[in-house]
């Protein structure tokens, strides 16, 4: 079971009632509909994750560019324009623990309710947004602040934003983030590519992760999948 966005209620929801592991992925239109080069890394990543060959851990490989350009579907007849690409690993040593998470906004519509996993002490939290304004941005991270979240969690996932509204801040989520957590540490990888922008990476929700800040690299650890 996998997609992005609004289907985070789902997938937190199955995660939580059923044990089942789900994926935050591309999304069938949006994310296999794209053109190549960015359609063929979205592919690989989820099929290497979604079928793995064996029982090894999976190191993600950060795609050489991306992009969050909109074009209406009814009249893109070319690729995306691309930017290199750029994932920052601020943190020191190796932290693992469960990924849970996915799109803020629909995370907080459902908070409270019971189809929400209890954030745990360890976890890895995974978060990502788009199209949103920066005030609505710090308001959903201090929702995060205010509840606890970033006390427990061991460390922070935080995907690209689609269209991010600065205000004319020049400010960038990331930042926004700092902000909220004023001084509490918690290491964070930013700008990492699985969200609404393309190419999508699959994180499986539930899954245990290794992130290692020093080598700069986010691993699966195996199994993941059910055998």
């Amino acid at each position: 079971i996998i997609g992005l966005s609004d289907a985070t209620a789902l997938l937190l929801g199955i995660y939580h009632k059923t044990g089942l592991v789900t994926f935050y992925g591309p999304a069938l239109a949006t994310g296999f509909g794209e053109f190549a080069p960015l359609v063929d890394v979205t592919y690989a990543c989820f099929k290497d994750v979604l079928a793995p060959q064996g029982h090894a851990d999976y190191t993600y490989i950060q795609p050489k560019e991306w992009t969050d350009e909109m074009i209406d579907w009814e009249s893109q007849v070319r690729p995306k324009r691309c930017q290199a690409n750029h994932v920052e690993f601020a943190g020191h040593g190796r932290v693992s623990g469960r990924l849970i998470g996915g799109n803020l906004n629909t995370m907080w519509s459902i908070w409270g309710s019971p189809y929400i996993p209890e954030i745990k002490t360890g976890d890895i939290l995974l978060i990502e947004d788009s199209f949103k304004h920066i005030s609505t941005v710090e308001r959903l991270f201090m929702f995060l602040r205010l509840n606890g979240i970033f006390d427990r969690v061991s460390a922070i996932v935080l995907g690209k934003h689609e269209q991010f509204d600065g205000a004319g801040s020049g400010r960038k989520p990331i930042t926004v983030l700092q902000e909220v957590l004023d001084g509490l540490s918690v290491p964070i990888v930013s700008d990492f590519d699985c969200a609404h922008t393309h190419p999508v990476l699959t994180m499986p929700i539930g899954g245990q992760a290794c992130i290692d800040f020093d080598a700069e690299t986010v691993t699966l650890k195996a199994p993941w999948t059910a055998t």
